[in-house]
C-alpha cells in the first residue's frame, strides 16, 4: 500500500514561518504521510511533486503573500485531485494578533486557478520582525508569544491531518481595503522601504546580506551594501546581520517623501492647463505625477548613493530609529 504524499511549499524571512513549517511536516509524518519540502526563494521553478496534500507556507507583507510567492504560485500546477491548505505568519508585540489582511484570499483565489482544491485557510502570529521601523519584543515577551503561536500551529497542524475545512470569514468593505493596500505596497511601498536601507560603519562587507537576500536586491560595491529597487521588505538583511550594522535612514525616507511630493503641483497645472475633459485632465495629471516619480525618485537614489563614498556622509545617512531597535530572528533561522 502507498503511503499518503504531502508536499510544502516554504518562504521564511527570519525563520518564524520555518518553524511552522518544521512543526507541521514533523505532525504530518507522524500521522503516516511522506513528505516533501521546497523553498519558494531557493528553486526558481515550482517542484512537480504529485503528492495528494500541498501545504503553501509564508509570512505576509503589506497584508499580502510576498510577491516571489505569488510568481511560484502562478507556476505550480496541480497533480490530479490535489488538496490545498495555506498558512500565513503574521506579526504581533503581544495579546493582539496579526491580521491576514488580502493574504489568505488571493492566494486560494491563486491556487483554485491552478488546479487545486483549497480546504483549508488560517493565520497564526509569531513576534514582529518589523524593525525597519518598530523594535522587535524583548526576549521574555518573544517566548511567550512562540508559546501560543506553537500551540496554534499544532491545532492547525491537527486539522490538517484530519482534513479539516477552516477559513476565515472577511467582509467586502475589508476586502477592498486590503486590496489597496496590498496593490500599494506591492508596486510601490516595497520597494521605496528598501531603499532606505544603509549599512553604517560597523558593515565589515562579510556580504552574508547579498547572500541570503530572497530576492537578489542586494549587491556589494566597494565592500559595503547596496539595495536595488526589487526589495520584497523580508527584513531578513537587517535582522540577521552579525554586526547589526543595516539600519533604515531617516534621510533616505525624507528625500523620498521630497522628491514625491515635488511633482504633485506641476501635474495639476498640467491637468489644469490641457484643453481635456475634466477626467481625461486628471489622468493627464496622474500620468506626468507618476512618470515625474519616475524619473526623481531614482534619480534622488543616485545621487544620495554616490555621496554615500564619503564615510561622513555614510555617518550621517546611517542615522535612524533602526539604531536603537533589537533586532529579531525566529526559532528557526
Amino acid at each position: 500500500m502507498s503511503r499518503l504524499r504531502a508536499h510544502l511549499h516554504l518562504f521564511s524571512g527570519t525563520g518564524n514561518t520555518a518553524r511552522a513549517a518544521s512543526m507541521i511536516r514533523e505532525r504530518l509524518e507522524l500521522a503516516g504521510y511522506e513528505t516533501g519540502l521546497t523553498r519558494m526563494d531557493q528553486k526558481p521553478l515550482p517542484c512537480e511533486d504529485s503528492a495528494s496534500l500541498h501545504v503553501v507556507l509564508f509570512p505576509m507583507y503589506g497584508f499580502d503573500a510576498p510577491t516571489l510567492v505569488h510568481r511560484y504560485l502562478h507556476k505550480l500546477a496541480a497533480p490530479p485531485g490535489a488538496r490545498a491548505a495555506i498558512l500565513a505568519v503574521g506579526g504581533t508585540e503581544g495579546e493582539i494578533p496579526g491580521n491576514e489582511g488580502i493574504s489568505l484570499y488571493r492566494t486560494s483565489k491563486l491556487l483554485r486557478k491552478r488546479g487545486f482544491t483549497v480546504f483549508h485557510a488560517s493565520l497564526v502570529s509569531y513576534p514582529n520582525n518589523w524593525v525597519q521601523f518598530v523594535s522587535a519584543p524583548d526576549e521574555q515577551s518573544n517566548a511567550r508569544i512562540c508559546r501560543k503561536a506553537d500551540a496554534e500551529v499544532e491545532r492547525i497542524a491537527d486539522q490538517l491531518v484530519k482534513g479539516t475545512v477552516s477559513f476565515k470569514k472577511q467582509s467586502g468593505a475589508m476586502r477592498l481595503l486590503f486590496s489597496f493596500i496590498s496593490f500599494g505596497y506591492r508596486h510601490v511601498g516595497r520597494r521605496m522601504l528598501g531603499k532606505l536601507f544603509v549599512a553604517d560603519s560597523r558593515c565589515n562587507g562579510c556580504s552574508r546580506c547579498a547572500r541570503t537576500c530572497p530576492m537578489g536586491t542586494i549587491s556589494m560595491k566597494k565592500g559595503v551594501p547596496s539595495w536595488n529597487w526589487s526589495c520584497a521588505g523580508c527584513q531578513r538583511c537587517i535582522n540577521t546581520c552579525p554586526r547589526e550594522a543595516i539600519q533604515s535612514s531617516t534621510a533616505k525616507l525624507l528625500l523620498q517623501g521630497i522628491a514625491s511630493l515635488l511633482p504633485i503641483w506641476p501635474a495639476i497645472w498640467l491637468g489644469s492647463a490641457l484643453p481635456l475633459p475634466s477626467w481625461a485632465a486628471w489622468i493627464a495629471a496622474l500620468a506626468g505625477y507618476s512618470i515625474a516619480c519616475l524619473v526623481l525618485l531614482p534619480l534622488t537614489s543616485r545621487l544620495v548613493e554616490a555621496a554615500e563614498a564619503r564615510p561622513a556622509v555614510r555617518r550621517f545617512v546611517a542615522r535612524g530609529p533602526s539604531v536603537r531597535h533589537r533586532r529579531y530572528r525566529g526559532p528557526s533561522a
